[in-house]
């Protein structure tokens, strides 16, 4: 029976077209023709009648990748990531070498590179946290301050230094393949400090003197 050639595509062709199709392959009839009998895409009886002058089959075998097998099998991408979230500021051939050392695999700098992106991980800046911090402490000191002061009490300072190169940009574009060359001048600038106070409605006061500030 024709099928409506108003139906919205991507739809799954029943087993039973499907041997319809190949009924009147077999019977010598061309693609429009089974089209019209059949309301069939004219590509897709193209494909089968591919198939089964292929394969036999008006579908094709399950495509199966070809090539050399991957370097890195799972449980060794699962020991990489954990590797990694104990020690993120690793190098890649520190990574070489514990992959070498605990599983014997050898790999690549560019084949651990792309291994990586495909797992989604990225180098990037690291952001640094003292490690004598103590979060519980941190809490209990915050907790402490909530009961004895209130927020218009509580003044905190902010030591900052500048010089005549604070201001000198790191980041500059150039053609491809060319570097990005930009004078400065070397010479040692005069370097000064500024000691803010700030409170919860924003700046109390401040210092501004030339040298470094002294801790006390």
């Amino acid at each position: 029976m024709p099928q409506d050639p108003g139906r919205p595509t991507g739809y799954r062709i029943q087993p039973s077209l499907i041997q319809a199709i190949v009924d009147r392959v077999n019977d010598g009839k061309n693609n429009e023709e089974i089209h019209r009998e059949l309301g069939v895409d004219p590509k897709t009886v193209r494909k089968y009648r591919l198939n089964l002058k292929a394969f036999g089959e008006p579908i094709g075998p399950r495509y199966v990748r070809r090539g050399r097998p991957p370097v890195l099998k799972q449980c060794h991408r699962d020991a990489l990531l954990e590797m990694l979230r104990g020690k993120p500021t690793a190098y890649l051939d520190e990574m070489q070498d514990f992959l070498y050392d605990e599983y014997d695999v050898k790999i690549s700098v560019a084949t651990l590179d792309r291994e990586l992106e495909a797992m989604r991980w990225s180098g990037k800046a690291a952001s640094k946290a003292a490690r004598e911090r103590h979060e519980g402490l941190r809490r209990a000191f915050r907790a402490r301050c909530e009961q004895i002061y209130r927020p218009d009490q509580i003044v905190c300072l902010d030591e900052s230094a500048c010089n005549e190169r604070t201001g000198d940009r790191k980041y500059g574009w150039s053609e491809v393949n060319t570097a990005c060359d930009v004078r400065y001048s070397a010479k040692r600038s005069e370097r000064w400090s500024l000691l803010p106070a700030m409170d919860v409605d924003g700046y109390v006061a401040h210092m501004i003197y030339q040298g470094a500030s002294q801790r006390s």
